[in-house]
């Protein structure tokens, strides 16, 4: 009867600790669920992101790692803009938007995006779009006051100085951290859109300048910007002594002749 009981007892602990591994599989398949609806949500925020799927966001899928282009995303308040829009997360020549089939940077929420089919990854450099770019983004390209435009020394040297608060262990955390500087340091678009194409293009000498403590201004100086270096104070000259003039004695006028000298002078004449 005991060992009739014993067993009874052993099966319930079995059973037990199946439950418990149920459940535990459950949470984990819940959290896997919500976490992937969380990302399928983000995929919604960006121009035909559900047709690249979670791999636009994170490597391999579901992953905590992210790619350049949702650390990015992240960076700026999830907010598709000129900002993400016109910045090159891969570094190949070719804007996340135009890869992305947003080449104007026009799309919102909700709208079907220019292009939806020869799109390309935005976070591979080996992966470019073949279609002609459109009348607006050629325009844009191409229009000289665009090309000549040039970030400005003073947002370089704040975004740098917002970098210098934060310091960053590699070239990877520095991008990212440079993508919100850029974004903090001034509210002009264009600004913030040619800030993010600067530190993203020279992440690795800026970054270095960062580690061998390089001031700002000196960094973006570097990359060519026109900076005006604080002017320095001239030498100072000491005052050349006044030399005081030479003061010449005025001349003593003779003394008038005597009444004498004219009487004798009229004798001599009368003789």
């Amino acid at each position: 009867m005991i060992f009739y009981y014993l067993i009874i007892i052993i099966k319930i602990i079995k059973l037990i600790k199946m439950l418990r591994m149920l459940r535990m599989l459950l949470l984990i398949t819940c959290l896997f669920l919500a976490t992937t609806y969380a990302y399928q949500q983000d995929l919604v925020k960006l121009p035909n992101g559900n047709s690249y799927g979670l791999t636009l966001g994170h490597p391999g899928g579901v992953t905590r790692k992210a790619t350049v282009l949702a650390s990015s995303f992240y960076s700026n308040g999830q907010k598709w803009n000129k900002v993400i829009c016109q910045a090159d997360a891969d570094g190949d020549g070719q804007t996340n938007g135009f890869e992305m089939g947003d080449p104007c940077c026009t799309w919102s929420i909700g709208q079907v995006p220019m292009f939806t089919t020869g799109l390309s990854d935005p976070n591979s450099a080996t992966s470019k779009s073949i279609r002609p770019m459109p009348t607006c983004f050629m325009n844009h390209i191409n229009h000289k006051k665009y090309t000549k435009m040039m970030l400005q020394c003073s947002v370089c040297i704040q975004a740098l100085q917002l970098d210098l608060n934060k310091p960053s262990a590699d070239v990877a955390e520095f991008t990212l951290t440079s993508v919100k500087s850029c974004k903090d340091a001034t509210q002009n678009d264009n600004q913030q859109l040619l800030c993010v194409k600067t530190m993203i293009g020279n992440a690795k000498q800026l970054f270095a300048d960062q580690k061998n403590g390089v001031n700002p201004l000196q960094s973006c100086m570097n990359l060519g910007l026109n900076c005006v270096a604080p002017p320095t104070a001239p030498p100072t000259i000491p005052p050349t002594p006044t030399p005081t003039p030479t003061v010449k004695p005025t001349p003593t006028p003779p003394l008038p002749p005597s009444v004498e000298w004219w009487q004798n002078a009229l004798l001599v004449q009368e003789f």
